[in-house]
């Protein structure tokens, strides 16, 4: 039983404590191919939802074996993944995924610094949820997961920068 304590609002500072579900633990796994984006997503992931367990790698090839052994081992997994990767890219990772996992057993967010439409367009036919842009901030990606994980009453959009960044 996972109880994460979830701000309500990043500028109110409100909190509440939410259970996803009985033994699922969720698990939010990232992939960049540079290490320190991944430690700014963990710490951001780690900041806005204490007690969850964050994953990183920096080889996308490495998550086509460990997130699939996840899931199977009845973990609930958020994927956030880099678009522009070399070798294999989070567009072509996320198209292996899917081959195996839809959307709601294997929520994707996409994360780029491309801010073109095209791209955009490609990453949500490809099965990712959301596209979010960098830099990423921490109300950005609060919102974006509170929607994929259920927590928040409407769509989330989320527009390429925001302010909403706020000390913990």
């Amino acid at each position: 039983l996972l109880q994460l304590t979830l701000r309500a609002s990043p500028a109110t500072r409100e909190t509440a404590t939410v259970t996803l579900g009985a033994a699922v633990p969720v698990v939010f796994a990232v992939v960049d191919d540079n290490f320190i984006n991944c430690m700014l997503l963990r710490q951001m992931l780690v900041s806005e939802f204490p007690g969850a367990e964050v994953q990183t790698w920096e080889r996308p090839t490495a998550v086509l074996e460990q997130v699939p052994a996840l899931l199977h081992a009845g973990r609930k997994v958020v994927l956030l993944t880099d678009v522009h990767m070399p070798v294999l890219d989070g567009v072509e990772l996320t198209r292996r995924l899917r081959q195996g996992w839809d959307a709601d057993s294997l929520p994707v967010i996409g994360v780029t610094a491309d801010h073109s439409p095209e791209v955009r367009l490609r990453c949500l036919h490809v099965g990712m949820q959301q596209v979010l842009t960098k830099p990423v901030t921490r109300a950005t990606l609060h919102a974006s997961l509170l929607g994929l994980l259920g927590l928040s009453p409407q769509p989330v959009d989320c527009p390429s920068h925001d302010t909403g960044d706020s000390p913990p």
